[in-house]
Formats: structure tokens, sequence, C-alpha cells
């Protein structure tokens, strides 16, 4: 049996640029016919590579995954003869074409086309594809162009220029048209936000009734309600803008909502913008201490945060119960231990009694106490390597002014000779500037010995609790403590009455302590503890405020 060598295959190359070359005489079937008939004649045998339909407008090797894997076995020395129905076959995009045309003049592939054979070898052939392929990209150009202004001229005579038609609408015989039935759900929606519901109330509504969305969705949004109240085509004009031809074109639409509520509706969400805030005031944003740390103890849902300033309200809450009420249009409840539906807890009282727990267990936490000390020796055992820094830096200050002076006094001799008075002047400068840095050195050697004192490692770690427990911490300090101290707090209602925090440290702090070791002398290992402390509302606070820590 004959084998046939891969380099005597001619590869055929198949694709359209749209769906509508498909009509056009230009289609696969006709590429692929062609090709295989030139195959035949040239005594070839034939492999077929099917790209199928994609627009040339946007197109780059990304989007051609047949002809990039080509491109491949090209580079690998695999395919010598091409076929593609035309040059705009292999692209129209310039840089593309660029690409194309490169990758089979240096492998020398023959590239075979309705106009002939093209030997990228021969200078002539080379040139005469890429005028081809430069007009087929003009051409391309030309077409994306008027494809854009044609949809331009559709929205000026009123016609809808495609895709997904806006809620509230539909499209009879091209034009936009009122929907009965949902363009009466936009009204309401109006109505509703002008008499002072919320986004989210609005939302659940429209769920509740069954409304779907343009797309046959039942779940709306937080973005969908608000890009509903934003769409200035219910008040009767249509704007539409491409950003590519540069044209603005805006044209009447047949109207939905009156105008009074759509001037309620516009001014409302102008100061909600103003402000900054949504127009939910009970989501006002206010940084608490334990919120991005907790979880739930009861369903494993996320906490939250519940404040209303005009009430007084300051809470955490589980969030599952309202995010699986907004996805399905019904509550859910997360149930505490005792059977009863789970409660929120206060927040101020939740933040002081977990501050005082982990501030309370670090203070008794041998690991802790040893983490702190080594900590700060650190920083001892720099400051006295700067010390020795900046000592090197004034002997060698002393050095270079000492040599520097000798100098300029041989150049004062030889001044007299025919000597640069330059040449003396900056020797002078570089001795001030030296002489200026001697003298803040010693001086910041000075301040150092004076302020430099023996640690009284206990009376520091003292002095570093007394600043956690008095209040000099700023909430973002001791969010950042926290985090770094702490894996996750879970929140779990109890029963009605009582809430428990398990506070889960990244070391096992809790129940540390130091162990002598027999027969040496001031030698000790740290045994580890536990790393949850767990804490009750009912009798954490009360418990914990019996001791007092104090420096």
């Amino acid at each position: 049996m004959h084998v046939v060598d891969m380099k005597e295959t001619l590869h055929i190359y198949l694709r359209v640029s749209s769906s509508s070359q498909e009509e056009d005489g230009y289609g696969l079937e006709t590429q692929r016919k062609v090709g295989l008939e030139l195959a035949q004649k040239n005594g070839f045998l034939s492999e077929l590579h099917e790209e199928g339909a994609a627009s040339s407008s946007l197109e780059n090797l990304s989007n051609r995954p047949v002809m990039s894997a080509l491109l491949s076995r090209i580079e690998k020395g695999e395919i010598r003869h091409l076929y593609a129905y035309a040059p705009d076959r292999l692209s129209r995009n310039e840089q593309t074409s660029g690409l194309i045309r490169y990758t089979l003049f240096k492998h020398n592939v023959r590239l075979y086309t309705q106009g002939g054979e093209t030997d990228f070898s021969n200078s002539q052939d080379k040139l005469m594809f890429g005028i081809l392929s430069q007009f087929a990209s003009y051409e391309n150009e030309v077409r994306t162009g008027r494809l854009r202004r044609g949809r331009l001229e559709t929205v000026r005579v009123g016609n809808w220029h495609g895709g997904t038609t806006p809620f509230g609408y539909k499209v009879v015989q091209k034009k936009l048209v009122l929907d009965p039935d949902t363009s009466e759900w936009v009204r309401k929606v109006y109505r509703w936000y002008a008499d002072g519901l919320s986004i989210d109330q609005i939302r659940i509504a429209l769920i509740a009734n069954n409304v779907r969305t343009s797309r046959g969705k039942i779940n709306w949004s937080y973005n969908s309600i608000r890009i509903l109240l934003d769409n200035q085509m219910y008040d009767g004009r249509r704007t539409y803008e491409d950003k590519v031809v540069g044209e603005v074109v805006s044209v009447d639409c047949p109207r939905i909502v009156e105008p009074v509520v759509s001037k309620i509706v516009r001014d409302k969400i102008a100061l909600v913008e103003s402000n900054g805030k949504k127009n939910n005031k009970n989501n006002l944003k206010v940084e608490t201490l334990l919120r991005d740390l907790m979880v739930c103890g009861n369903c494993g849902g996320t906490i939250g945060q519940r404040i209303v300033a005009t009430q007084r309200t300051r809470h955490y809450t589980c969030k599952n119960n309202e995010r699986k009420h907004r996805m399905l249009g019904e509550p859910v409840k997360c149930v505490a231990l005792d059977g009863t539906r789970s409660r929120s807890a206060n927040i101020d009282e939740a933040d002081h009694l977990v501050w005082v727990s982990v501030v309370k267990t670090l203070s008794e936490s041998s690991l802790y106490k040893e983490d702190f000390k080594q900590r700060k020796l650190g920083v001892e055992n720099t400051s006295i390597k700067d010390e020795k820094v900046l000592r090197s830096r004034v002997r060698w200050l002393e050095k270079e002014i000492s040599k520097i002076k000798t100098v300029i006094a041989t150049q004062s001799i030889l001044k007299k000779y025919g000597s640069s008075l330059d040449v003396v002047r900056s020797l002078n400068d570089a001795v001030l500037g030296y002489e200026a840095e001697h003298q803040e050195l010693l001086i910041r050697l000075s301040r150092q010995k004076e302020e430099k004192k023996w640690i009284d490692w206990v009376g520091d770690f003292q002095t570093h609790i007394t600043d956690m427990v008095s209040g000099r911490w700023s909430l973002e300090d001791k969010k950042t403590f926290l985090t770094g101290v702490i894996d996750e707090i879970v929140m779990t209602t109890v029963d009605t009455q009582e809430h428990r925090f398990d506070i889960k440290f990244n070391i096992a702090h809790d129940g540390s302590k130091i162990v002598y070791r027999k027969g040496a002398v001031k030698v000790y290992d740290v045994v580890s503890g536990e790393k949850v402390v767990t804490v009750n509302t009912v009798d954490g606070i009360s418990a914990l405020t019996k001791k007092k820590i104090n420096a």
C-alpha cells in the first residue's frame, strides 16, 4: 500500500464571514465542492477544515480556532498546500491577514484560491496576494460602516433596530408598540417608587405576582429594576447612539408613564445619586467591628447588619433569610437552637462582648505574650543595628573630610602656579556637605544614647493591653487587629433570650502557659491551649466585668 506524504495533501479551509454568505453562492457547500475538485485535479489527498460562519468585523485568531490550529501545523511543517475559496476567506482583518500571509511565506506554503495558485516565494504572487487582502479588508470596513448607518436609518424612520425588546413593548411590523400586559406593570413600578416603596419591595411584588422579565426570568434583580426606572423610553422618547460612527438618533416612541409620575421618579433618583446613598434607608453603610468576621451558626449564612438611625436600631442579623426570600418570593426562616425563629443581636453589645473577650484571652495567653516579646526584641535589635550603621558612617565622613582638606591645602599652594579656582571651590562645597551630615549624625547618636533604656517586658506588655482596653484604639485599628488573630466568629441564636459567640483564634491562645524545663535555668517551653473561646450575651458580659483587666 502506497503511503502518501502529508505534504501532498491539500488542506481545504472552509469559512463564511456571515450567515448571509450561506445563500449568496459562496457558502460552505460551494467551497467544499470546489476544493475537493481542485484536490482531485492536482492529484492531492484532501483534508477539510471547517470554521463555519463568523463575523469578520471584529475577527481575530482568538475566535478562529480552526485557523489557529492550521497555523500551528504550518509552523510544524505539516502543511504545504492550503486552499481557501478567496483571500478574504482567510481574513478581512488587516492585522490577522498580515499574520497569516507572513506564516505562509515563512514556511513556503502554496495557497490555492479561485483566482489561481499563489507561491509566496514568488515576489509578484506575494505582492498580488497582499493587494487583494487589502481590498478585502477595505471592503469589509465599508460593509460594516454601511450596516451601522443602515441601523441608524432604521431607528430614524421609527423601526426597532433589533435586540431584546424593552419591557413594556412588543415589536409589530418592525415598530415598537405598547404591550398591554407588561406596560401596565411598568406604570405600577413607577407609581410604587414615587409613593415611597423601595426597589427591594418592588422586586418582591413583581416576583409575588409572577411577572416575568423581558428575557422570561422570574427573578428580578436590583439592577433590572434600577434600569427600568432609568429608561427614558417610557417618557415617549427613544435615543440610539452608534459610538463608532459617532452619531446619535432620537425619535418618538409610545409613552407608557405619565409625565407627573415620571418627573417625581427622576427627581428622587437624582437626589439619591447626589447624596451617594441608596434609596433604602435600612441599608446605610456604617462600619462595624465584627460584620466581616461573622457567620451564622444556625444556618451557615453570612451575617449582615440592619441599622436604622431614626429608630436607633443597630443589629447584626443573618442575611440568609432575606437572600432566600428574594430568590424564591417566600420567607425561609433561620431557626434558633430551641426551634424558635433566629434573632438579631445588638451591635454595640456584641462588639463590646467579643472585644473584651479577645483582650482577656490574649492578656492571659503565654503564647501571645511570648510573640509580643519576640516582636519587641526584633525592634530592639533593629535599633542596635541602626546605631552601628550610623557610627560607621560618622567614621567614614571624618576620614573623607580630613582627606579633602589636605587636597585643598595642596591646591592652595598650587593655585599660585596656575591651578584652577573652580577645583578649590568644588572641594570646599564637598567638605561643607560632609560636615553638615557629620553634625546631624552626631546629634542622632547622642539622642539615641539618652533615650535608650533596658526594656521591662512585663510592663511593656501590660501597657499594650491597657491601650487595647482603654479605648485608645480606633475602630479601624481594632478591625485590623482582629483580622490578624481571629479566623472567624460564629454567631448562634440559642433561644429567645441568648446569643452565643464562638471566637475562633488562628492560634491556640486560650489556656496556653509556660512550662520550665527541669534542671535548666530560665529555659522554658510555651504549651498551646484551645483555639475556640465561647461567650454568651446573657452571662458573658457580667462574667467578664467581674475581673477587670488593668495595667
